[in-house]
């Protein structure tokens, strides 16, 4: 099983907004405020989290993160609970025409 990729033309894409979102110890979300994309016309990508330890031993149910694009400004990473570290999440929405 193959898999290949796809270009766009150049005007396929109106915009990609880049960023990340941290979720601050002892918090179970965090968000970053972007410019209103159309959700209709747009999807989000996640990149390599990282996680600042503390010295604790992680459970990875607990830690790995998920990341939404949650309304057309905001882009909301949160975990299943409050993580005692610090995690960045790096994201990409990009919208088309």
């Amino acid at each position: 099983m193959g898999a290949t990729m796809s270009s766009f033309p150049p005007t396929a894409m109106k915009i990609v907004y880049r960023g990340t979102v941290a979720i601050a110890a002892d918090a179970a979300s965090g968000t970053a405020t972007i410019t209103a994309v159309d959700t209709t016309k747009s999807f989000l990508v996640s990149g390599e989290w990282t996680m600042n330890r503390n010295g604790s031993t992680p459970d990875i149910r607990d830690y790995l993160p998920m990341i939404v694009l949650t309304d057309s400004t905001t882009v909301t990473a949160s975990v299943a609970s409050g993580a005692a570290d610090i995690i960045t999440m790096p994201y990409q929405v990009v919208e088309f025409n």
